[in-house]
């Protein structure tokens, strides 16, 4: 399989970060000598730096990630203040995130197999095609909320250190 990158705009503390989001036989973002997360001060600057190291870019547009949203969101999971799809990108994107700067705890926690049913839901709702209907699955509880959230945390405390 191909390795594809796509640039990747996300919100962190009122800041705007880009980031370089591989897809391939594994996916991740791209790192730096230090281990942390590669960030580009724009769009543009994620492109050059793409076509200087001979790397295919998947689209144009970045992807974007408001992860202030997130966080408030994370404070106050009942409310229904993001849509299920929101924070389905943003989980799969943060555990890309722990596995590429080598954070094991953050990834224990959003691999947590005790998280499939709440996880399972939380596709379910975003009504992806390709997945086709999940039977059985049911609606995302309060109490569903409120463990995605804490995992959540965990990723967004990961992104932090990863961007410092």
């Amino acid at each position: 399989m191909t390795r594809e990158h796509h640039v990747v705009q996300a919100t962190w503390r009122a800041r705007q970060v880009f980031l370089l989001w591989f897809t391939g036989e594994e996916d991740g973002l791209l790192t730096d000598d230090a281990g942390g997360l590669r960030v580009f001060s724009s769009a543009e600057e994620a492109w050059r730096h793409a076509g200087a190291v001979s790397v295919a870019l998947g689209s144009d547009e970045p992807s974007l990630f408001d992860f202030d949203q997130l966080e408030t969101w994370i404070r106050a999971p009942e409310q229904a203040a993001l849509r299920s799809s929101s924070i389905l990108d943003a989980w799969n994107l943060l555990t890309d995130v722990a596995r590429s700067v080598g954070d094991q705890v953050a990834t224990a926690r959003l691999f947590d197999r005790g998280m499939l049913p709440a996880y399972d839901r939380l596709v379910s709702m975003c009504n992806i095609p390709a997945l086709g209907a999940l039977a059985g699955v049911g609606e995302l509880t309060d109490e569903d909320r409120r463990a995605i959230a804490a995992v959540l945390r965990h990723g967004l405390a990961c992104f932090d250190g990863a961007i410092s």
